[in-house]
């Protein structure tokens, strides 16, 4: 079985590994696509060489355990990416995606992820794709379930101004979410113009930083009173945190790779909130599903780039670019398909 491992030659290296058998509670999936998270470009160096990352997985049941009833040869699935413990004062509370016992991944026991030819997961972790939708739009599945959880937490007035900083992967399927949930307030803020263009094209507004307040302000009726944080730049709460009305709320969607400055008098001076979002959980992945079938959110409202599972090593140095041309790239074992 092919596979793009972490090495300390350079970010992934293609090599083969041997084909394990199944545990009876376990299903081998056969991988359709793969995307490559924001998080595997940002944690990949904190890896062992031989990690086989990927959790954004779509693919085609090959194989089941002895003892799994349900699933059979030929499903098309995704796979709910974690495993939580079901009896910690967080999972009884409803809240499963801080579990303080939770397995993110989709290795499961085995730990390989979905860079890879096929992956063994355990059955509870399949999720059906109905055949409405294509192999490719379920493969955005697991990021529009990010922004659905950040919409869920944030607990906002659908007639509130909402702005959303950063229109990245996430940046965009939180904007999308929102508009799902019947916000129409909506206002984009990226300093890249091609991004801007295609959320505009999308039908939201979108504005750079220069004059932002007043800009905002224009676009909005007023200042928002909720601001999503989805660039990842140090900067970027400073900016949000002046740029929010009173007593609004800021959400926190990224994982900046340095220290982030909190300009606390001027945060207080206005009352406001800072929360934060993170990971989800499976109702929510199941709605995103649902959502991109019934065409509540495009399923092309994304620009996807195909790479062949061979180029994995290609497609991640590109990602890692400071002006990347791609918004999102999906790795294809099969590029035959």
């Amino acid at each position: 079985m092919r596979a793009a491992v972490t090495t300390a030659a350079g970010p992934l290296q293609l090599v083969d590994l041997d084909v394990v058998a199944l545990r009876a509670d376990e299903v081998r999936v056969r991988v359709s696509y793969c995307g490559i998270c924001g998080s595997d470009l940002h944690w990949h160096r904190h890896f062992p060489d031989g990690t086989v990352m990927g959790h954004e997985v779509v693919g085609v049941v090959s194989e089941t355990g002895a003892a799994v009833s349900g699933w059979s040869v030929g499903q098309r699935v995704c796979i709910f990416p974690a495993q939580a413990c079901g009896d910690c004062v967080a999972c009884n509370a409803g809240r499963s995606n801080i579990c303080s016992k939770r397995v993110y991944g989709v290795g499961g026991p085995r730990n390989r992820g979905g860079y890879a030819d096929s992956v063994i997961v355990l059955a509870s972790m399949l999720v059906r794709i109905p055949g409405e939708l294509s192999d490719r739009a379920a493969a955005i599945v697991e990021p529009l379930t990010v922004g659905i959880h950040g919409v869920a937490v944030a607990a906002l007035d659908s007639t509130q101004p909402v702005a959303v900083i950063g229109t990245g992967t996430i940046g965009l399927m939180t904007l999308l979410a929102l508009r799902a949930k019947g916000f129409q307030r909506l206002l984009a803020i990226e300093v890249n113009p091609q991004r801007r263009a295609l959320v505009e094209r999308l039908g939201i507004p979108a504005i750079g930083t220069e004059q932002l307040t007043t800009a905002a302000v224009e676009k909005l009726g007023a200042p928002p009173q909720a601001i999503f944080e989805c660039a990842g730049h140090p900067t970027a709460l400073t900016l949000a945190i002046g740029l929010l009305g009173p007593g609004g709320r800021i959400v926190l969607m990224s994982n900046p790779a340095e220290a982030v400055p909190l300009p606390q008098s001027e945060l207080m001076l206005k009352e406001a909130q800072i929360i934060s979002a993170i990971f989800y959980l499976r109702e929510e992945f199941e709605q995103a599903i649902d959502w991109l079938a019934s065409g509540k959110v495009p399923a092309d409202a994304i620009p996807l780039s195909i790479f062949p599972l061979e180029q994995a090593g290609i497609a991640f140095a590109e990602l890692l670019q400071k002006n990347t041309p791609h918004m999102k790239v999906l790795l294809q074992p099969d590029s035959a398909q």
